[in-house]
């Protein structure tokens, strides 16, 4: 049986949890029932003050701001 994982495990930074998440299976469950699953096989994390970080560039506002 897979291990589910609770959305509160995720609460740590982004650097803690990315490492944790290899080897996963992400599985989303359509509204038809059909069930799509991948293995994470890679991931990124980055600290807030990193300039691949999306939110890095806080002068630029938000792409919905009108």
């Amino acid at each position: 049986m897979p291990l589910i994982v609770d959305p509160s495990e995720l609460v740590y930074p982004s650097t803690q949890v990315a490492p944790q998440l290899l080897g996963c299976t992400l599985v989303r469950q359509l509204a038809n029932g059909e069930q799509i699953q991948g293995l994470i096989v890679e991931t990124e994390a980055y600290e807030p003050n990193h300039p691949a970080c999306h939110g890095y560039h806080p002068d630029r506002g938000r792409k919905d701001d009108p």
